[in-house]
């Protein structure tokens, strides 16, 4: 077994690997009230990247940017992690994030590893949590048994 497969093994619960202390990022209602002057929210969204999902979540940004008054973005996990990902965790503490995830419909095995792609795709998400908190960034996670909950996911008023 690689350091790459324990790791990934560990986080998704498998193995002699220990996992890492439990997540504590803010609560979803709190994320808006820890907006200041010059931040952005960002959206981190371990979703599919449907064209109807991609509709909704541009809804929500644009609904969170309004309340806020600050800039938005959007990214799908665990693609962003290679360009906007890097600024969330080594730029100024100036981002306020909402990673989302939610259950997987139709999953699949990885040959000879002994867990899923829906596994895998979790692991990421509660990786790029826990990344984002190590380095005190404020964050709100909120995981979805269904995508119809997105709407759900407005700026409290």
């Amino acid at each position: 077994m690689t350091l790459g497969s324990a790791l990934v093994g560990a986080a998704i619960g498998i193995g002699a690997v220990h996992t890492c202390a439990p997540d504590h990022w803010m609560p979803f209602a709190a994320l808006g009230r820890g907006a200041k002057r010059g931040d952005y929210f960002a959206i981190l969204a371990y979703v599919p990247p449907t064209p109807e999902v991609f509709a909704q979540l541009q809804r929500l940004r644009a609904a969170w940017g309004e309340a806020l008054g600050c800039a938005t973005t959007l990214g799908f996990g665990p693609r962003y992690l290679h360009s906007t990902g890097q600024l969330h965790k080594g730029g100024p503490d100036s981002g306020l994030f909402l990673v989302i995830t939610t259950d997987i419909a139709e999953d699949i095995d990885i040959p000879e590893m002994g867990w899923t792609f829906g596994q895998l795709h979790h692991a990421q998400a509660r990786g790029d949590v826990r990344a984002l908190l190590a380095r005190g960034r404020r964050v709100a996670h909120v995981h979805l048994s269904s995508l119809a909950e997105i709407s759900q996911l407005r700026p409290p008023t």
